[in-house]
C-alpha cells in the first residue's frame, strides 16, 4: 500500500504507510452508527475472511448488504461494498504481520477509533473470537501448488461390477499433469463427485472475482 500519509501503521509493515482511499474509508467506517451500519458491515468482513459466510461474490455481497441501506441513506451500495473491502484490507495486514491486540488497537486509534470506544472494544472482540479462523484462511490462500503442465480427462460407463447397483453409472477419469513432476496424477470421480468438484471451483473462482475487483 503507497503513501502519501506520513503515519506509520503496525498493519503495514516497516517503512510503509496507506494511501488516502484507504484513510477516508476508514473514516467513514469509524462514523457509522453502531447498530445499524458499523457492527454488521464489520461482521461481514470478519465471516468473509474467515470463510464462514459464503458472500463470495460482490452481487452475494451487495445482497446481503441492501437492508443497510434503509438506515444508512446517505451512502450507495457500492459504498458499502467499499468499506467491507477496506476492512478486509485491513484485517489481513494485521494478520500477515502479526498485530497484537495492542498493535492493533493502536492502529485504530491512529485511525480515528478511540481506545475506550464501544466501536474499538467489537473489533477487537471480534478479532479474539475470528483470528484463528482467519489466520487458517489466509494461510489456505497462500498455500502453493504446482502449476498445471497438461490435463486429459476421458468418461466411462462401469460394464461390470460386483456390486449390481454399480453397473452403467458414468465416471470421469483425470490425468494431470503438474510442472516439476515427471509423473501424472490420475484421478476418477463418479458423476456425482465431479459436479460437486465442479461446483466448488465455481465457488473458488467467485471468490478470487470477489478479491480482485
Amino acid at each position: 500500500m503507497e503513501q502519501p500519509n506520513s503515519t506509520k501503521f503496525h498493519f503495514c509493515g516497516h517503512g510503509q504507510s496507506v494511501n488516502e482511499e484507504f484513510l477516508y474509508t476508514m473514516q467513514q467506517i469509524q462514523q457509522l452508527s453502531l447498530q445499524e451500519g458499523y457492527k454488521p458491515i464489520l461482521q461481514a468482513a470478519v465471516r468473509i475472511l474467515s470463510g464462514e459466510t459464503q458472500l463470495n461474490s460482490v452481487e452475494s455481497l451487495q445482497e446481503a448488504l441492501k437492508p443497510l441501506l434503509e438506515n444508512l441513506p446517505q451512502y450507495q451500495l457500492e459504498d458499502l461494498v467499499r468499506m467491507v473491502k477496506i476492512l478486509i484490507l485491513f484485517l489481513q495486514q494485521s494478520i500477515s504481520h502479526n498485530c497484537s491486540v495492542n498493535q492493533l488497537t493502536e492502529d485504530l486509534q491512529q485511525l480515528g477509533w478511540q481506545t475506550e470506544d464501544e466501536k474499538t472494544a467489537f473489533i477487537v472482540r471480534l478479532w479474539k473470537k475470528y483470528y484463528v479462523a482467519m489466520s487458517r484462511s489466509l494461510q489456505l490462500k497462500d498455500f502453493k501448488v504446482s502449476p498445471l503442465r497438461d490435463l486429459d480427462w476421458r468418461f466411462g460407463v462401469t460394464a461390470a461390477c460386483s456390486e449390481l447397483n454399480q453397473v452403467g453409472n458414468t465416471f470421469l477419469q483425470l490425468k494431470i499433469g503438474l510442472e516439476n513432476s515427471d509423473q501424472d496424477v490420475f484421478v476418477e470421480m463418479s458423476m456425482e463427485q465431479f459436479y460437486c468438484f465442479l461446483h466448488e471451483m465455481e465457488k473458488a473462482k467467485k471468490t478470487l472475482d470477489f478479491f480482485g475487483s
